[in-house]
């Protein structure tokens, strides 16, 4: 059965504020899926998000150049074909500074998600040198070939992260050069 279009693009109640920025080390990272303003025809949900150190430990502090993983959980609510999953990260202006998906990376996915199934995206990559403040990352899950996918949930600004001063930083228009980049189907399905 398919999930009706509106489910996603269903407006959300007014978020709270943010936290302010961590003082000088703190919670680096805020999950915002709950919050984001999202649109998608439906085929697919993204239900959980995290950026961690790439072995899964909390962030304590956040500068650019650790080893990070971008990671996000999507459910097919029917069959997803030629899954493709990406992300961008923004600057505090809304500007897309890095990102990438797994079309454009020709990584391995499954052919299909079925009906039901839950999937886990993950990017890990060492975090560019980024100048100290506010970033936001959005979230995708579409499907088919690059050139004509379907977007099924757009997510934006589902993650924040504040980076703290400290370290030499190399500008911000930059490509990142990934350590692994996955969607992996669960053995359930």
């Amino acid at each position: 059965e398919e999930a009706p279009a509106a489910a996603i693009a269903a407006p959300k109640p007014p978020a709270p504020e943010l936290p302010p920025a961590p003082e000088p080390e703190g919670t680096p990272v805020f999950d915002w899926l709950a919050h984001t303003d999202s649109f998608g025809d439906g085929g697919a949900e993204i239900v959980a998000a995290s950026l961690t150190r790439a072995d899964g430990a909390p962030l304590p502090v956040l500068r650019g150049g650790e080893h990070v993983a971008l990671s996000w959980r999507v459910r097919a609510l029917r069959e997803v074909v030629l899954p493709i999953v990406g992300f961008h990260v923004k600057d505090r202006l809304g500007q897309p500074i890095l990102g990438d998906n797994s079309a454009s990376l020709g990584m391995a996915v499954p052919d299909a998600l079925p009906p039901g199934s839950e999937a886990e995206a993950r990017f890990a990559f060492r975090m560019p040198r980024l100048q100290a403040g506010r970033y936001s990352i959005t979230l995708t899950i579409a499907s088919g070939p690059i050139d004509t996918h379907v977007q099924h949930h757009w997510a934006h600004d589902a993650l924040f992260f504040d980076v703290t001063p400290g370290g030499r930083n190399n500008g911000v228009m930059l490509r990142v050069d990934f350590d692994e980049a996955a969607l992996r189907l669960d053995a359930a399905a």
